[in-house]
């Protein structure tokens, strides 16, 4: 990193946003990203070692395996980290009340039938099941949230 060159002022910003791409990039692995990932890891490697040089070294570590990371202490006071845990909560409600709308929606009409049905249909009742769920864990959280067993099937 010879020829890069930001003000000191600056570097904390960006190894805040480069750790935050690369541990959002680290949850997305999957069949034909390995080139991505390298890529993100090969440049968030190079500037966590730039951090002597910007009077930030104390925020980085050395991992068990040899590469570089956040110090603890960073890690978990860091504004990288705040957004990766609002990031994971919001993702985890917007899934639950998709999949659950989903679920009823299939549950309430066979496919055919709901194929049918005008888009402008389709989305009132989608609507209207996601706004429930809305209000019901704004209120509750999960906590009446049930799973009722079912015995299995022969």
């Amino acid at each position: 990193m010879k020829d890069f060159r930001i003000p000191a002022s600056d570097f904390r910003t960006l190894l805040e946003m480069v750790v935050l791409a690369r541990t959002l990039a680290d949850s997305h692995q999957g069949e034909g990203r390995g080139e991505w990932l390298n890529a993100f890891h090969h440049l968030a490697q190079n500037v966590l070692q730039a951090a002597d040089q910007y009077d930030c070294g104390e925020l980085i570590t050395t991992a068990p395996e040899g590469h570089l990371i956040p110090a603890p202490d960073y890690d978990a006071n860091s504004f990288y980290g705040e957004c990766i845990d609002a990031h994971a909560d919001h993702i985890f409600w917007e899934d639950l009340v998709a999949r659950l709308t989903d679920r009823d929606l299939a549950r309430s009409c066979p496919p055919d039938e709901w194929e049918m049905l005008p888009a402008a249909e389709q989305e009132r009742r989608r609507r209207e099941r996601d706004e429930f769920y809305w209000r019901e864990f704004e209120k509750h959280g999960i906590d009446r949230l049930e799973f009722i067993p079912r015995e299995p099937h022969g």
